[in-house]
């Protein structure tokens, strides 16, 4: 009977530790990725879209660069 329960708990520790293994990964993949993406991006579509007087940029430039960079990283 001990044997048994050692199995068991083995088990169950298996499972538990996979389970918390999987919500790591996916609370990574759609948290934590999608708001580093996102920064980036902004960052990236607001240096492009700069138009050089006054430190302005140009909406429509921006959103498309934006679009972009998402797009490129798999983000929509």
């Amino acid at each position: 009977m001990i044997g048994f329960k050692i199995k068991e708990n083995k088990y169950r520790v298996f499972l538990i530790l996979l389970v918390l293994l999987l919500l790591s990964g996916w609370f990574y993949w759609f948290e934590i990725r999608s708001v580093n993406i996102r920064s980036t991006c902004s960052r990236y579509a607001l240096e492009r879209s700069k138009t050089g007087y006054n430190d302005r940029h140009d909406p429509d430039v921006y959103n498309f660069n934006y679009a972009r960079c998402k797009h490129q990283y798999g983000v929509n």
